[in-house]
């Protein structure tokens, strides 16, 4: 499996990671403002933790192995790369506004719903514009795409 396939792959559990954060993010704050009193869930925390170690490589790789080959694929690949970094920024200072401590619980809450619907939106947007152009590929390129991923540490 090659790079794109396993960053692909990581694109669906992510989906699936964020679905189920937005539902319970949801459901939390349509029940705090009924006036429930449950506590909040671990969903939040335990989400934080497998971005914190799961996305940070993941962008990584994207930024420092797949972009610039695709930045060689023309001006429109260059738009789009430049498109998903300044999405991949927006979603790392929403991780980390998250982080800070003068943010109520409910504040929190917030952002993370909308680094979750950003972080949806901007694997959608990955999902739908890098396949064709990674298609035009040749083999070698995608070997250096490889090589440069295993050197960031990520397994393919």
């Amino acid at each position: 499996m090659g790079t794109w396939e396993s960053l692909h792959k990581e694109h669906s559990e992510i989906f699936t990671r964020v679905n189920l954060l937005e539902k319970a993010l949801i459901d939390l704050l349509q029940k705090r403002t009924a006036g429930g009193t449950e506590r909040p869930p671990d969903i939040q925390r335990d989400f934080l933790e497998a971005f914190e170690h799961g996305i940070t490589l993941h962008f990584t790789v994207e930024e420092e192995a797949l972009f610039p080959a695709l930045r060689k694929k023309g001006k429109n690949a260059e738009t789009l790369v430049d498109e998903l970094l300044l999405q991949h920024r927006s979603i790392m200072e929403k991780y980390s506004n998250i982080a800070q401590a003068s943010h109520t619980d409910e504040e929190k809450r917030e952002i993370l719903l909308e680094l979750a619907q950003e972080l949806a939106e901007h694997g959608r947007k990955e999902e739908i514009s890098v396949p064709p152009i990674v298609t035009q590929m040749s083999l070698e390129q995608l070997r250096e795409i490889d090589q440069a991923a295993k050197r960031l540490g990520y397994s393919v």
